[in-house]
């Protein structure tokens, strides 16, 4: 995929920090990108029973792979 770098930015709003992480090589392949990785993550990165308004909630930001084309 053009643009694909395999990695996902996390970013701390309260801390101000940030950092990187490698995506596993499966993933792509299996999730095609845009709402795919969003709902990984959010399935990976969210406790069950979390509540919708928790400031701890992660906020995914993705893009399909179809962005910045003509399609």
């Amino acid at each position: 995929m053009k643009g694909y770098m395999g990695k996902i930015l996390f970013v701390d709003l309260t801390s101000r920090t940030h950092w990187e992480r490698d995506l596993p090589d499966s993933m792509p392949g299996a999730l095609i990108g845009g709402k795919g990785f969003g709902i990984k993550l959010l399935y990976d990165l969210l406790p069950p029973g979390t509540d919708p308004l928790d400031p701890a909630n992660p906020l995914v930001f993705v893009s399909g792979p179809l962005t910045g084309t003509s399609a």
